[in-house]
C-alpha cells in the first residue's frame, strides 16, 4: 500500500488527540476503520507509530519523528489545492488587457485595471496597446 493524504490526516488526528475514539469522531469515521487505516499506514512504513495499551495511546519515537513531516506534507498539499482553486476562479494568474489606440482613454483604462487588481491582488497584469482589433 502506498500511503495517501488521508492516512496522514488520520495519523495527525490520532497524534494530536492521543485517542483513537476522539480522532475517529473528529474525522467522522468509525473507530475500527481508523484503527485499520493506521495499521495499514504502519505496515506501509514498516514500523509502529503508536504504542497502545490499557493506559492509552502514545506516539513511538518513530511517530514523534513522523508527525512534523506529516503536518508539513498536509500543509503543503492544502496550500497547493487552495492555489489551484484560486487559479480556477481567476483570482490568481495573469491578466492581459489589449486596448485599441483609437479608443483608449488612459485615465479610465488605468483605473479599470487598478479596479480589477484591487479585487484580485494576486493577478499579474499587462496592458498592450494595438492599432487594429
Amino acid at each position: 500500500m502506498t500511503p495517501e493524504l488521508r492516512h496522514l490526516r488520520y495519523f495527525v488526528a490520532v497524534a494530536e488527540h492521543l485517542s483513537f475514539t476522539v480522532a475517529a469522531r473528529e474525522l467522522h469515521i468509525a473507530q475500527q476503520s481508523l484503527s485499520q487505516q493506521i495499521a495499514a499506514l504502519e505496515h506501509a512504513l514498516g514500523g509502529r507509530l503508536f504504542d497502545r495499551d490499557t493506559r492509552g495511546t502514545r506516539l513511538t519515537e518513530v511517530g514523534r519523528m513522523f508527525l512534523p513531516e506529516a503536518r508539513a506534507v498536509l500543509t503543503h498539499a492544502d496550500a497547493a489545492l487552495e492555489t489551484t482553486r484560486r487559479a480556477v476562479r481567476g483570482e490568481i494568474g495573469r491578466l492581459r488587457v489589449a486596448l485599441l489606440i483609437s479608443t483608449a482613454h488612459p485615465a479610465r483604462d488605468r483605473q479599470a485595471v487598478r479596479n480589477l487588481l484591487g479585487v484580485a491582488a494576486d493577478l499579474a497584469a499587462s496592458v498592450d496597446l494595438t492599432e487594429a482589433g
